[in-house]
């Protein structure tokens, strides 16, 4: 159903769920206040205590989980593999397991790492 329509077009579906997914975050974004920069001003208040609990992370750990993930021919949009990601686990673990951890800390995720890549199935 798009806009109280049965729409059998595949192509419509897909370019439906493209663009929601791809204008979530901005439209989300939208409602908040700009001047609220941490994560606390978000997740300090009943309907979200102990909504969410994360915990720090080590490398072995990321690095279990990359080898752990099925393998596959596509490349990431860096050109890179699976393959190669998982040939590289353990030195790509650290600086991961860095990041994740102070993400967690610090409430905020990098920039570099908010790469939004919506891909109709």
């Amino acid at each position: 159903m798009i806009d109280n329509t049965r729409v059998d077009d595949t192509n419509r579906i897909a370019n439906e769920f493209n663009r929601y997914f791809a204008n979530v975050g901005p439209s989300y974004a939208s409602q908040t206040s700009q001047n609220q920069t941490c994560s606390e001003h978000f997740f300090n208040n009943n309907k979200t205590k102990d909504l969410l609990c994360m915990y720090p992370t080590d490398p072995c750990e990321v690095s279990d989980i990359i080898k752990s993930k099925n393998s596959k021919n596509s490349a990431d949009h860096d050109g890179f593999t699976s393959e190669l990601i998982k040939t590289i686990s353990d030195e790509l673990s650290i600086p991961i397991s860095v990041i994740i951890n102070r993400s967690i800390k610090e409430g905020t995720v990098p920039e570099a790492m908010k790469l939004p890549e919506a891909v109709p199935i």
